[in-house]
């Protein structure tokens, strides 16, 4: 052999020895060793596929789906017939975010090599992502003929046979994914969620708490294992289902996190602070456990307590909304007034908060002398008729206006302000479905130079030194419709006319359950003898006023023909021929208070500023004091005190500023 001839044998050898160290490395996971090595191969032999196509792999195993792609890509172009190629390639694809150019890649090496059982896995799973579960239940049955011996196999096609409602044949290759992996919690958290499914609820508790000592950290099986996924499993009521996950992993914040989600969900507020505070001491780095324990301890009237933590949530997260939002209300709550109009503003970047879009630039009087302010609307019809009672405020300073708001409030505000320029709500579906504001269009035809938020009005025109008293009333109800009403209340009966409004009428959560009442309730602490009861309630309250006529015999008087959700010039007209008004916290106490009777508020006073007193309508009586807790359980006998004061007085018992 001449020296030559060895030295090409010799580095042949080398490098053969590196590609099998490369490879070897790469098998065991050490891919910043095997990295290099690659590398070196590359420089010494040029595009050779089997290299590009490692290094490629390695590439988007390590997170650069797009450069493992483009790696992988060359090699196949230098040898199109290679399965594994397009498996991989498929595979970087998916990583990447492309699941149809993955799924031609799988489709291919299928067809290459039609014993690959990895590719029809592949190819089950992306069409299981992608929501096709006859594409996947076909192929994911080919992967487990292929290897019949591979638990991952079997996972997934006991997924596209639980997405095609086979829930039994399901069960069984779930099964099988166990017995082959019997160390592994996926398989026992998709065993306990078609055994639910199938109503065996021994076989699904069995499952979730074998996951649960194999992976603590899943929550997912914590979520199916409580008794409001199982509602036939008594057994399962009570703290057990609740607390199992922090039994299991006491040293998990999110599980204790979690926890107080669920105790706040049953407005156990109590249980709720104890859970968080245990979440935040875990990780207090994370903003969740501080929000929860914020929102805990000001639903128990702990509002000083609830400032510190808000202070100390909004170090870890400065633009985090809603604690910001929790801190103002907690410091009205007290009495701080300056603090909460400072933390006001967050109300605008809570979670539900709808985005705005080219809104003009924010107004204060500190920058002179606008030429056209838009007033935004805030996030509801209620919100809006609260807060633009300050609107006269306005218009006193600023001569061209216009407010954007909801169509049933135009002929209410075009009456009492005849000026004004009014503009629908300016509503567009944002990218994900939700709710924005967009103003390009209006800004464009009206151009306006500055904007305020309808909100914005009280922190300017009710404290600081431009406040001013409110108004008794600031809008003006229709003349004619005002008659109307007149005749049809005496048929009813005699004065004094009580109206009468006792929850939402829209959805109601548990959460804004306790803020009403019951119409039951209300009757039992009104001296009806004395009233001629009139119904405020909007929505469908045909059952629960019928029920008090046959178990009481007492009469809510309803009009059929009055909408009381659309017609609001009419509801406001007929309000205003009342002598009393009591609501809780709705669009029909806000419109009450608006046209300027006498209001008994079945909450604290708006913005939590006063007691015995409100701060945007003076005709206004809030029956719970501001340091009061969020649930308290003498808000009827609280209203029929002041029902009384009223029969003796002919007013309310109104505090002076």
């Amino acid at each position: 052999m001449t020296p030559a001839a060895a030295t090409v044998k010799q580095e042949t050898e080398n490098l053969q020895q590196l590609f099998n160290e490369a490879i070897a490395q790469h098998e065991s996971g050490h891919l910043d060793t095997a990295r290099p090595i690659y590398e070196k191969l590359r420089a010494s032999v040029g595009p050779n596929p089997d290299v590009l196509h490692l290094l490629g792999t390695l590439e988007f195993q390590q997170g650069a789906a797009h450069k493992g792609a483009r790696l992988i890509r060359q090699a196949i172009l230098q040898r199109p017939e290679s399965a594994s190629y397009y498996d991989h390639f498929g595979s970087a694809m998916r990583s990447a975010g492309d699941p149809a150019i993955a799924e031609k890649a799988y489709g291919r090496a299928c067809i290459i090599n039609p014993a690959s059982g990895s590719a029809f896995l592949n190819s089950a799973i992306v069409a299981l992502e992608t929501g096709h579960p006859d594409k996947a239940l076909a192929k994911a049955e080919e992967s487990v003929r292929l290897m019949p011996g591979n638990a991952d196999a079997w996972l997934r096609f006991g997924t596209a046979l639980h997405a095609s409602n086979k829930y039994e044949m399901a069960a069984e290759a779930f099964g099988q994914a166990r017995n082959m992996a019997p160390d592994t919690a996926e398989p026992y958290f998709h065993l306990q969620r078609t055994f639910i499914t199938l109503e065996n609820i021994a076989a699904a508790n069995k499952a979730a708490k074998q996951g649960m000592l194999l992976d603590p950290g899943r929550h997912e099986i914590y979520a199916h294992f409580r008794s409001d996924d199982v509602p036939d499993a008594a057994h399962l009521t009570g703290l057990f289902p609740k607390r199992l996950a922090t039994i299991v992993k006491p040293s998990s914040s999110k599980v204790w996190e979690q926890l107080a989600a669920e105790y706040y969900s049953e407005l156990q507020y109590e249980a709720v602070a104890k859970s968080a505070q245990r979440s935040a001491v875990l990780a207090p780095e994370l903003i969740g456990a501080y929000n929860s324990l914020a929102t805990a301890t000001y639903h128990l009237g702990q509002f000083e307590r609830s400032i510190r933590i808000s202070r100390y949530g909004l170090t870890v997260s400065p633009s985090f909304g809603d604690i910001g939002f929790n801190l103002s209300l907690s410091a009205f709550s007290i009495g701080d007034i300056e603090t909460g109009w400072k933390y006001w503003p967050n109300r605008l970047s809570m979670a539900n908060a709808a985005k705005r879009f080219h809104l003009p630039k924010h107004w204060t009087p500190t920058r002179g002398k606008p030429s056209h302010v838009l007033v935004a609307s805030e996030q509801g019809i209620g919100d809006d008729i609260i807060h633009l009672s300050c609107l006269p405020d306005l218009l006193e300073e600023v001569e061209h206006v216009t407010v954007e708001t909801d169509i049933r409030l135009f002929p209410l505000l075009m009456r009492s302000f005849p000026s004004l320029n009014l503009i629908e709500k300016q509503l567009r579906p944002g990218p994900n479905g939700e709710t924005t504001h967009d103003y390009e269009y209006v800004q464009s035809a009206h151009r306006f130079t500055h904007s305020l938020i309808s909100g914005d009005l009280p922190a300017l025109y009710r404290h600081g030194r431009r406040k001013s008293e409110p108004q008794n009333g600031y809008l003006k109800a229709d003349e004619q419709m005002r008659s109307e009403w007149r005749k049809r209340l005496k048929e009813c009966g005699p004065a004094p006319y009580l109206g009468l409004c006792w929850r939402s009428g829209t959805l109601v959560t548990d959460h804004r359950k306790i803020a009403y009442l019951s119409l039951d309730e209300l009757i039992a602490e009104i001296p009806t003898n004395r009233f001629t009861l009139i119904n405020l309630q909007y929505g469908d309250p045909t059952d629960e006023i019928s029920d008090l006529q046959e178990k009481t015999g007492i009469t809510v008087h309803d009009f059929p023909d009055l909408n009381q959700t659309k017609e609001l010039d009419r509801v406001a007209a007929l309000m205003s021929c009342l002598d009393l008004a009591v609501s809780p916290g709705t669009a029909a106490l806000a419109l009450a208070c608006s046209v300027g009777i006498p209001v008994i508020g079945l909450q604290k006073s708006y913005l939590f500023v006063g007691d015995g007193r409100d701060i945007l309508f003076p005709n206004l009586y809030p029956v719970k004091p501001r340091s009061a807790p969020t649930i308290v359980p003498d808000r009827a006998q609280r209203m029929g005190e002041a029902i009384r004061y009223f029969l003796k007085h002919g007013s309310l018992p109104i505090r002076k500023a």
